[in-house]
């Protein structure tokens, strides 16, 4: 639309004039979990050859370079509009299993942290790379896992972009019936809930935060999500954007959330 805001870098990745990521460039990583009693397949990117931020994308199946999402990552890296990091494509196997691992699963996060990054990192070191910070990003419930799994693992997660986070969990009748939810809702023992009364410090987050104006409810959800955060003294930065609960939308947040959480180091 002509008067739509420009989506920096899928631009130009729409117009043809970015080149798809080769496979070459992505380390698949089987990861097979004892913990989880399951086994998916795991990608690494990178835009950085040595020490640098890792990335988690949740849902990372629908992140791979047939999206584009690469390209347009490699392409902010070249015009220093984003630092150069490495970026963790961490699958869902199955609807059944997305539900049980990104609802506020502790056990998948401690899986995350203790079995599959120290992969992650031997992996790199093997050409010299290196982990410098980490950021966690997911949509819908990856962005409701996001704000989890650094709230509940903050020596390991400081840095939070997060999508249409489903921060009606675990009342999912607020998810089937938008119209039930209150304005400014807290549902009881939400994760906005433990964060009001206490039960986990946010205080050291920095988080990109956004939802769409046609999601109904969870613009209320969201931004009671956003106030709790702001309240207890979390650095985040809420926006309403013109959308839905969609990949078009949220391909633009990633990278607005990048922007702001991981900008291009200046250059002197």
């Amino acid at each position: 639309m002509p008067n739509a805001p420009l989506e920096l870098g899928w631009q130009e990745w729409e117009q043809g004039s970015l080149s798809m990521v080769n496979k070459d460039r992505l380390s698949v990583i089987d990861w097979d979990s004892s913990d989880l009693t399951n086994r998916r397949s795991c990608w690494l990117f990178s835009t950085s050859i040595g020490h640098a931020p890792l990335v988690i994308l949740l849902d990372g199946e629908n992140w791979g370079e047939a999206s584009g999402t690469l390209s347009v990552l490699q392409y902010l890296t070249d015009i220093r509009q984003i630092a150069p990091a490495h970026y963790l494509l961490i699958a869902s196997i199955d609807s059944k299993t997305r539900w049980q691992e990104l609802g506020c699963s502790h056990l998948f996060w401690s899986a995350v942290v203790f079995d599959l990054l120290p992969k992650v990192s031997a992996l790199m070191e093997v050409d010299g790379r290196g982990i410098s910070d980490r950021l966690v990003a997911g949509q819908s419930l990856g962005g409701l896992s996001s704000l989890y799994a650094s709230a509940y693992f903050p020596m390991f997660f400081s840095k939070v972009i997060s999508l249409s986070g489903s921060f009606w969990w675990p009342n999912k009748a607020l998810m089937l019936d938008a119209a039930a939810v209150p304005f400014n809702p807290v549902p009881a023992n939400s994760i906005t809930e433990q964060i009001l009364q206490d039960k986990v410090d946010v205080s050291h987050l920095k988080i990109y935060q956004n939802v769409g104006s046609g999601e109904r409810g969870m613009c209320h959800l969201n931004n009671a999500t956003y106030q709790a955060i702001h309240q207890k003294g979390g650095n985040v930065k809420f926006e309403l954007v013109h959308g839905g609960h969609d990949w078009l939308s949220w391909r633009s947040g990633l990278i607005k959330g990048l922007l702001f959480l991981m900008p291009a180091p200046l250059q002197h």
